[in-house]
């Protein structure tokens, strides 16, 4: 693998050990703090994108840009100050990864996994969202059997990929892109921290999904029922501490209107995580009607 196109491209600057002159210090700066603002693994208890990712990137060029441009991207949203480095660490990525996809079978790996879904972060931020890295990724990982089973980083990856379609099934009315059976085979399903509840009730809602918007798709009554029992089995076997420890209206200080939202305070971020996915899991059975006449509408 040493000679592949992933190992191969030539480095960020910013990420270079031992690039020390004075003209690239700047340039190091801002590659600095782009990697410390890299977080997105909310559900993986192991942060692996957070932690072993950066490491990886210092001699993965790959995955050194892919960090680099979905970095950039999200700070100028947050920011509101327009940043065109970040197109720039696209393209260097593109460069990167489209020889490795004209021969996809060297180099199907989890860092190329990694790096995909690190470009489709960025690809949801774009004024114009395509969905070519959404296609890549689920491509991807459709042609790999045992990505979800390797665990590690190819495990976090994948439930990333997982949600990333979930996002585009859910607002846009469109099939599910990736093989849901693959997800049964994660330890998400064995072992018992709040990610993995998480990660099992985010399986669910996609199931849901995918009953609701694959082509040509007439859910019966025994299908909603089954969807039913899973949806509540998985309520009823969450911990107690899923409960949120605080809960308050919102009242404007001006009109004394109460808000749509209120305030919700969870112990651990992928309780949020789940809150905002589906709000009350047992809704779901009575809303999904609401669901197809939105995409009708549509």
């Amino acid at each position: 693998m040493a000679d592949s196109p992933i190992h191969d491209a030539v480095m960020p600057p910013s990420l270079c050990l031992a690039d020390n002159s004075p003209e690239s210090r700047s340039g190091e700066d801002m590659g600095r703090s782009l990697t410390a603002h890299f977080q997105i693994d909310i559900c993986d208890p192991s942060k692996r994108f957070g932690r072993e990712v950066p490491k990886r990137a210092r001699q993965l060029p790959l995955l050194a840009y892919s960090i680099l441009a979905f970095s950039s991207r999200h700070l100028a949203m947050i920011t509101g100050i327009d940043d065109e480095s970040s197109e720039e660490y696209h393209s260097y990525a593109l460069r990167i990864l489209i020889p490795i996809l004209d021969d996809p079978m060297s180099s199907l790996d989890e860092n190329l996994l990694a790096a995909a879904v690190l470009l489709r972060l960025y690809e949801e931020m774009c004024d114009v969202d395509t969905g070519t890295h959404l296609v890549g990724c689920a491509r991807l990982w459709n042609n790999i059997p045992d990505f979800i089973a390797q665990g590690g980083l190819s495990e976090a990856a994948s439930w990333i990929m997982l949600r990333q379609n979930l996002h585009i099934s859910l607002i846009k009315g469109e099939p599910m892109q990736v093989d849901l059976n693959k997800y049964r085979r994660s330890r998400s399903f064995v072992d018992t921290t709040d990610e993995d509840f998480a990660n099992r009730i985010i399986l669910l809602c996609c199931q849901v999904l995918a009953t609701c918007f694959s082509p040509g798709a007439q859910p019966d009554y025994e299908t909603w029922a089954h969807l039913g029992k899973e949806v509540a089995s998985w309520h009823d076997s969450i911990p107690s501490h899923y409960s949120p420890y605080h809960h308050s209206d919102v009242k404007s200080t001006s009109t004394g209107v109460k808000s749509a939202f209120p305030i919700v305070w969870m112990m651990n971020p992928a309780q949020a995580r789940i809150l905002l996915h589906i709000s009350e899991p047992r809704l779901w059975v009575s809303s999904l009607r609401t669901i197809e006449h939105r995409v009708a509408a549509d």
